[in-house]
Order: structure tokens, then C-alpha cells, then sequence
């Protein structure tokens, strides 16, 4: 059974409280221990729809647990969807992140979207007519409760732990690219920390596309024209500290970087 329509407001306001804190985000699941997937789906919503009241739009969409490691960790099948506020856009190539729990970084291969793509239904050839291109990426992770583990519900409520993201400036055309051969190199202060492949997320990201666009119809929601849609990691995110400098490198999508600050 979902969260009582009093039982949902209570889980808002309490999830409000504890996402504003900066300390370790507590596990949802002890005050609302009947809280279900849809409902930490709404939580997310609602999270966001706060953001948008004060100014920002939905950038876009990412996919969280691509990775079949990381699937088994929380006890999921498939990726989780997640939405990409505008206000976590770094344009300025620096992020603070003095005041965060923890963070991460995780490169992945980003979508910019020319027409709507909505399911259910959605095919890789239907991503392909909606993709104007590809681009490198980097989200920006906030570990709100650093390395504890946490349940699904609690990891959907908090909008799968996007603190940010990060867009290289090399938009590319997906004719002739094979993006499940798309090399990436990840530096930390121009130390190798970690190389993949397209084929990480879900085996080619434009299969990520399509399946974010058919698990929001489930919502009542699609992937709009414009839209950022982000595909997954293709490494595990390293821990990444107030004063270092991260580079992904990819083989045809370019660089893309970013200081993390204090």
C-alpha cells in the first residue's frame, strides 16, 4: 500500500528537513517503514518541484544504477530515473563542496535532445531521431550519507544523490558513432582514476535513453526537446576532495573537467 495522502506530507516535510541538514541523511525507511518506490518517486518529484518554485527548470534527466554492481547493492533490476535541475548546472568549471557530506565524480556520455521522446514504447531508433547529439559529461555526486548504506527508497527520495553536472562543449552527431566503443580516461589531478566504455551503461547509452523515457511514462512524464539526458557512469565514482582537479577524457566526444573547491 502507498504512504497515506497525511503519511506522503509527513515524508515531504521530513525529507526536506533532513536534505537541508549538512550532516549524514538518515535512512527514510525507520519513520515510514511502509514507504514504497512510487511513493519515494513522488518524494523525488516533490523534492524538485520545490527547486522549480524558486526559479529553476528541469534541465533534463539522469539515469542512476546502469551499472549491474550497483543493481545488486540496492536489489534493483533495472536504473533508476532522476532529474537534473538547471541550478546544478557548473558553468563556471568550479564546484564548492566545503559543506557537503561527501562527493563524488562520475563521467558519462550525455544526450541533448532536438524533439520529445515519450513512452511507453520508446526504441533506440526512436532515440535516434530525437538526439540533435552526444556530449561528454561529468555528474557530480553528494553522498548525503557518505558510505552508509541506505535502501532504494531512500537513494530515489533524495534524487538519486545528483549534487551537479558538468557538460563538455563538443556536441557530437551519433551517425557513424558507435557509442558502445566510446573510450573514456577519468584523471584526478592528472592521474589516471579510472577508464570504461560506452557499453557500461546498460550496454549502449542510447538503450539508457529509451528506458528513462519509458520509466517516466510510467509517471505521466517524457523527456523533453532541449532536454539533458545523462546515461550512467562507466566507472565507479571515486571520492573526490575540496582542492582536486578532474578531467574525463573520451575518444571522440572531447574533454571535460572540473575544480572542486572548498
Amino acid at each position: 500500500m502507498p504512504l497515506s495522502p497525511d503519511r506522503f506530507e509527513a515524508a515531504k516535510a521530513w525529507l526536506f528537513e533532513h536534505y537541508d541538514a549538512q550532516r549524514p541523511m538518515p535512512e527514510l525507511r525507520e519513520p515510514f517503514p511502509e514507504v514504497s518506490v512510487d511513493d519515494a518517486f513522488r518524494l523525488q518529484f516533490a523534492l524538485v518541484d520545490r527547486r522549480l518554485a524558486q526559479g529553476e527548470t528541469v534541465a533534463g534527466v539522469k539515469a542512476a544504477l546502469t551499472a549491474k554492481v550497483m543493481q545488486r547493492f540496492f536489489g534493483v533490476h533495472e536504473p533508476c530515473p532522476g532529474l537534473l535541475p538547471s541550478g546544478g548546472l557548473v558553468e563556471s568549471g568550479r564546484v564548492s563542496v566545503g559543506g557537503w557530506v561527501m562527493a563524488n565524480v562520475e563521467p558519462e556520455i550525455a544526450f541533448l535532445l532536438a524533439r520529445p521522446l515519450e513512452g511507453p514504447g520508446a526504441t533506440v531508433t526512436d532515440v535516434m531521431s530525437a538526439a540533435e547529439g552526444v556530449m561528454a559529461s561529468l555528474e557530480i555526486g553528494h553522498l548525503r550519507y557518505g558510505k552508509e548504506p541506505r535502501s532504494i527508497e531512500t537513494f530515489l527520495a533524495v534524487n538519486t544523490l545528483n549534487g551537479g553536472f558538468v557538460l563538455g562543449n563538443r556536441l557530437v552527431d551519433l551517425k557513424g558513432l558507435d557509442l558502445r566503443l566510446e573510450g573514456m580516461l577519468l584523471e584526478i589531478d592528472g592521474q589516471p582514476a579510472g577508464s570504461g566504455a560506452g557499453a557500461e551503461a546498460l550496454g549502449d547509452p542510447r538503450a539508457v535513453v529509451a528506458f528513462l523515457a519509458n520509466a517516466l511514462a510510467r509517471y505521466e512524464r517524457r523527456l523533453e526537446a532541449g532536454s539533458i539526458v545523462m546515461t550512467g557512469s562507466l566507472v565507479q565514482g571515486p571520492i573526490v576532495q575540496p582542492g582536486q582537479h578532474v578531467r574525463a577524457r573520451f575518444t571522440h566526444l572531447g574533454d571535460v573537467e572540473v575544480f572542486y573547491t572548498e
